[in-house]
């Protein structure tokens, strides 16, 4: 479900940067998941997230859990238990949980002649920079340096490319926190809790 966030809040920002500089929009309108969508009869411009390896780290909720925009919703989640021990919920540890992509830019400028000034559309190489630049912007827009990390540095690698443009890679890591449900888990372990009934083992209780 995070990474799903995490993309879907990039993409939001990145498309909205690519309409305010009047360039193309990206091919299916979004960022794109996963690193299938760079298969050769895929057309550019496009921003691919490949998801490449995760980690887990604590970090300390003081009075309201660690949130984010990248932070995965704790949609569905039972409501909390109003009994909970109110100092259990303060200073608690939280998981966060930081995500690496390899990022592939591949752009591709619009039909002219590339760089041609009287045009005014940037050649490939300019359009594929704008659009790492997009990536980079909406990533320190929404989490800035403590949620969003560049992990390696830009590379072009135009290897494999089986139509016209320019590809740019690179790495970055995004953080966000697993949704908190620990009013309910606290609320399920209570110290004042009684377990009632009877267990029934081969028909004998």
């Amino acid at each position: 479900m995070i990474v799903e966030q995490q993309v879907a809040a990039m993409s939001a920002a990145v498309v909205l940067l690519l309409a305010n500089s009047n360039l193309p929009p990206l091919s299916g309108g979004r960022i794109l998941l996963g690193a299938q969508e760079l298969a050769e009869h895929n057309a550019p411009p496009r921003i691919v997230f490949a998801p490449t390896r995760h980690r887990y780290e604590i970090t300390t909720a003081t009075g309201t859990p660690f949130q984010g925009p990248f932070s995965a919703p704790a949609a569905g989640a039972p409501a909390a238990v109003s009994s909970a021990p109110t100092s259990r919920l303060i200073a608690r540890p939280v998981w966060v949980k930081a995500v690496s992509y390899a990022v592939t830019c591949w752009g591709q400028s619009v039909p002219g002649e590339p760089g041609d000034k009287a045009t005014g559309q940037p050649s490939d190489i300019a359009y594929t920079e704008a659009l790492e630049e997009a990536v980079l912007l909406a990533g320190y827009y929404l989490g800035g340096s403590a949620l969003f990390r560049i992990t390696k540095p830009s590379e072009w690698d135009d290897t494999g490319l089986a139509q016209a443009g320019r590809m740019l890679t690179f790495e970055v890591e995004i953080v966000g926190a697993l949704p908190d449900v620990s009013d309910q888990v606290i609320g399920l372990v209570r110290p004042d809790a009684k377990l009632s009934g009877t267990l029934t083992v081969n028909g004998v209780s």
